[in-house]
C-alpha cells in the first residue's frame, strides 16, 4: 500500500471519529475549559476528603488499606507530594499484613510513580525489592507493566550505547511476558500493543488500535487523555500537523476535566501554536501548563517546560511591543481625523447659528463654556489628587529606602566589630540568625502596608463589600493587612502574575495561586469578575459599587 493510500484511510478514520470538531472549535473548548479549571479541581478535592473523611473514621486495617489506595489513584496525576505520602502510611500498613501482595502492590505503585517523576534509580530498587514468584496473577500483570515502563525510560533517556542495549532488551522481556498473558482483546492489551506498532513504524495500525481505545473512553478520564496523546504522536511521525494538533487539543481538554496536573499535551500543544504564530495562545498555553507543573511539584515536568516557556515568552511580548506600536500610530491618526471633524463641524454649526438666532448661539456658547470650567476644575482636582499620592508614594519610598540602608549599615558595623574582635561564635550566630531578615521582612510587609493604605484608605473595607458576611476579613490588632489582602493590594497595583507576587511576598507560587481560588470562592459576586473589581477600589473615574 503506497503513502497516498495510507493518507486517505487515515483521513477517512478521522472523520468517522465521535469527536469530528473542526480543529478550531476544540480550541474553543479548550479556552473555556481552562477557564472552568478550578470548578474540575474542587470536584477532584471534593472527592478526596469523602475518602478521606471515611479513612478518618475507619478501623478495619484491610478497609484502611483499600481506602489509601483510592486516595492514591486520585492523587497519582494530581498532586505528587500527596500521592507519595499516601503510599508511605500504605507501605506502613502492609507491612503489618502476613500475605505480601498488599505490600508488593504498593510497592509496585510505589516504582511507577517514581519512574514517571524520573527517579529511575529508585524505581528500579523497589522492583527488585519484590519477589516476583510470591505475586498473584492480577499483581503479577501490574509488576510486569511498572516493570516495561520502567526500562523503557531508562532505555529512551540513557546517553551511554551499552547500557541503552541492555534496557532496552529488559524493556523488551517485561512487554512480552506481560502480552503473552493478557487477552488479545483487553483495553490493557491494546494499550501496550498500540506502541509496539508506533515503534516498528506500523501507523496504520497504531491509529486504528487508539480509534478503538478511544471509543472505550469518554473525555474527562485520564485514560482517555493518554489514548489521544498516543495518537497526536502517531500523526506527528505521519507529518499531518492539524492532526496531530486536534487529539493534542482532545487530550488537554480531556486532562483539566480529569484534573490531570503531571501531563504533557498542553506544553506540546503549546509549542505547535507558537511555530504557526498563533502566539496568544501559545503564551496562555505554556504559562498553565506551568501552573500546572508547579501545583503537580514534578522536576522532570518542569525541565520539559522551562525548554519552552522562556522562548514563547519573549515572542509574545514582541509581538505585543508591535501591536502597541501600531495601535498608537493609529490613536494619533483618529486624534487627528476627529479633530478635523470636529473643527469642521463646529465651523458649520456656528455659522448656521449666526444665521438664525445670534443671541440664542452666545447663550448656548455661554453655556458650554461654563460646562468646559466645571470639566476643567474637575480635571485639575483630580491631577491634584494624583500629584499627591505620586507625591507621598515617592516620599515613602525614599524614606524606607534610607531606612534601609541605615539598617544595612548597623548590621555591617556589628559585623566588622565582631570580626575585629575575634567573636567568631558570635559573629556565626548573628550571620546565621534570621532575626535580621525576619525583622527587615516584616518592616517590609508594614510600610508597605501603611504606603498603600495611605493611597487606598477604604481598601480593606471595599474588599470586604466583595465578600460574603461569613468570609468577610477580620484584622487582628496592630495589622494593616493580612497575606491575602496584601495578593490582592498588589493585583490592585496592576501585578497580577502570580509568579511575581510570590517572589515579591517571599511565598510558593503555589501558596499565592491557592491564595487567589479561596478568595474568588467566597465573594458572593461572580468569580470571573472578581478582580476585576479589585481594580476599582479607590479609582477616580470607577467607584465600586457592591452592597
Amino acid at each position: 500500500m503506497n503513502k497516498v493510500h495510507v493518507l486517505i484511510i487515515l483521513l477517512l478514520q478521522i472523520s468517522q471519529f465521535a469527536f469530528g470538531n473542526t480543529v478550531d472549535s476544540l480550541l474553543t473548548e479548550l479556552d473555556r475549559t481552562m477557564k472552568n479549571r478550578v470548578e474540575y479541581d474542587l470536584k477532584k478535592e471534593k472527592t478526596l476528603l469523602n475518602f478521606k473523611k471515611e479513612l478518618s473514621s475507619e478501623k478495619n486495617e484491610l478497609r484502611k488499606y483499600n481506602l489509601m489506595n483510592d486516595i492514591i489513584k486520585e492523587y497519582i496525576p494530581y498532586q505528587l507530594d500527596s500521592a507519595l505520602f499516601y503510599m508511605n502510611k500504605n507501605l506502613h500498613l502492609s507491612s503489618k499484613f502476613s500475605d505480601k501482595k498488599y505490600i508488593d502492590k504498593v510497592k509496585i505503585d510505589l516504582a511507577g510513580v517514581l519512574s514517571s517523576t524520573g527517579n529511575y534509580k529508585e524505581s528500579v530498587d523497589m522492583l527488585n525489592s519484590i519477589d516476583e514468584s510470591n505475586l498473584d496473577e492480577v499483581t503479577k500483570n501490574q509488576f510486569y507493566h511498572e516493570s516495561m515502563w520502567t526500562y523503557y525510560r531508562l532505555f529512551f533517556y540513557s546517553p551511554l550505547p551499552d547500557s541503552k542495549k541492555i534496557y532496552g532488551q529488559l524493556y523488551n522481556d517485561y512487554m512480552n511476558k506481560l502480552l503473552a498473558r493478557l487477552d488479545k482483546n483487553s483495553t490493557f492489551y491494546l494499550s501496550i500493543i498500540e506502541r509496539v506498532y508506533r515503534e516498528k513504524n506500523d501507523i496504520e495500525n497504531s491509529i486504528a488500535t487508539n480509534n478503538e481505545l478511544l471509543k472505550r473512553n469518554s473525555i474527562g478520564t485520564r485514560e482517555f487523555s493518554m489514548i489521544a496523546f498516543s495518537q497526536a504522536l502517531n500523526y506527528r511521525s505521519l507529518g499531518d500537523i492539524e492532526a496531530e494538533k486536534k487529539f493534542l487539543t482532545l487530550s488537554s481538554i480531556s486532562d483539566i476535566k480529569a484534573s490531570v496536573k503531571d501531563n504533557a499535551a498542553t506544553t506540546e500543544l503549546a509549542l505547535i501554536l507558537f511555530k504557526q504564530g498563533d502566539l496568544e495562545r501559545a503564551h496562555h498555553n505554556i504559562n498553565f501548563a506551568f501552573e500546572d507543573a508547579a501545583f503537580f511539584n514534578s522536576k522532570l515536568r518542569f525541565v520539559s517546560i522551562s525548554n519552552i516557556l522562556p522562548i514563547i515568552d519573549k515572542a509574545y511580548e514582541t509581538e505585543i511591543h508591535k501591536k502597541n506600536k501600531k495601535l498608537q500610530i493609529s490613536l494619533i491618526v483618529i486624534s487627528i481625523l476627529s479633530l478635523v471633524v470636529l473643527f469642521t463641524s463646529f465651523y458649520i454649526y456656528k455659522q448656521y447659528r449666526n444665521l438664525v438666532i445670534a443671541r440664542k448661539k452666545l447663550e448656548e456658547v455661554n453655556n458650554k463654556l461654563k460646562q468646559i470650567n466645571k470639566e476643567l476644575s474637575d480635571s485639575y482636582d483630580k491631577i491634584s489628587e494624583i500629584n499627591q499620592v505620586k507625591e507621598h508614594y515617592i516620599a515613602s519610598l525614599l524614606i524606607n529606602n534610607s531606612e534601609n540602608i541605615d539598617s544595612l549599615d548597623v548590621y555591617g558595623k556589628t559585623v566588622i566589630k565582631l570580626i575585629v574582635s575575634k567573636k567568631t561564635d558570635e559573629l556565626l550566630k548573628v550571620t546565621k540568625s534570621k532575626n535580621f531578615l525576619d525583622k527587615e521582612l516584616a518592616k517590609f510587609y508594614y510600610n508597605f502596608d501603611s504606603i498603600f493604605l495611605s493611597i487606598y484608605p477604604d481598601f480593606v473595607e471595599k474588599f470586604n463589600l466583595l465578600l460574603v458576611d461569613e468570609e468577610k476579613i477580620l484584622l487582628k490588632q496592630n495589622e494593616l493587612l493580612n497575606t491575602e489582602l496584601r495578593i490582592f493590594a498588589l493585583i490592585r497595583l496592576g501585578i497580577n502574575d502570580s509568579s511575581k507576587i510570590a517572589k515579591i511576598l517571599r511565598y510558593s507560587v503555589t501558596t499565592i495561586y491557592n491564595y487567589r481560588v479561596k478568595t474568588k470562592n467566597k465573594t458572593k459576586i461572580n468569580r470571573d469578575e472578581f478582580e476585576k473589581e479589585i481594580m476599582k477600589i479607590g479609582s477616580l473615574t470607577n467607584k465600586t459599587q457592591v452592597e
